[in-house]
């Protein structure tokens, strides 16, 4: 969840320089991921040192861990021009070229993009031309559009097709009460399957809500996957 100031419950907060910001309200309408082209330590040297123009929302690790270094709101300089540092919700995933996001990765980058756009009020979508600039999803070298200079990152690491796949399962994924068990499960594009423990079902309260409907035990199992 992002609260009001647009920091994330469920990220590590780990403070970048507030000099390295344009000073204004970034309007969060759209997403830019990066690739690092390096690594933890190499991130933190960067984002600190005062004479490097670089500075990015979030740092996403391979092992799962995700560094906030500034609010959604915050404009960094991490695109290459005014308007996407100016109005792009950017982060970089560690890493090099040629070199896979991890599972982790990917799924705080899915998670990411949905708190987002469920915040903004739209959904991911993805430039259909050169001169496109209506998309909600872009990648760096993409930002040649609105005048950043050419860059390779983030070099090819960006499942995009992964991330629109996994949010369209989400918008057709619902939380339902089975009544005969007492128990919550997840009825979605692949079928049902119960939600084990009351914990496991926070993250999906979140996502889909209340329960839109009460079905039998029986009602459900036929649901399963095969």
């Amino acid at each position: 969840m992002i609260d009001a100031n647009g920091y994330f419950d469920w990220m590590i907060q780990d403070p970048g320089p507030l000099s390295k910001t344009n000073g204004g309200v970034n309007t969060c309408k759209m997403v830019v991921p990066h690739s690092a082209e390096g690594y933890w330590p190499y991130l933190q040297t960067l984002l600190h040192s005062l004479d490097r123009r670089a500075s990015w929302m979030f740092s996403n690790l391979k092992d799962g861990r995700c560094f906030q270094h500034y609010s959604i709101y915050a404009q960094v300089w991490g695109s290459g021009s005014g308007y996407p540092n100016n109005n792009g919700v950017m982060w970089e995933n560690e890493g090099v070229a040629g070199e896979p996001l991890t599972d982790e990765q990917n799924d705080n980058n899915i998670r990411i993009i949905r708190e987002v756009s469920e915040l903004n009020g739209w959904e991911l979508s993805r430039p259909t031309s050169p001169t496109d600039t209506t998309a909600t999803g872009y990648e760096h070298s993409e930002c040649v559009r609105w005048g950043s200079e050419y860059t390779a990152c983030p070099s090819g690491r960006i499942p995009w097709d992964l991330y629109l796949r996994a949010l369209e399962e989400d918008e057709m994924a619902e939380r339902v009460w089975c009544f005969d068990r007492q128990q919550t499960w997840i009825i979605g594009k692949f079928g049902a399957a119960p939600v084990l423990t009351p914990d496991m079902d926070a993250p999906f309260v979140a996502l889909y809500g209340p329960h839109t409907r009460a079905l039998t035990g029986a009602q459900l199992d036929a649901m399963k996957p095969k």
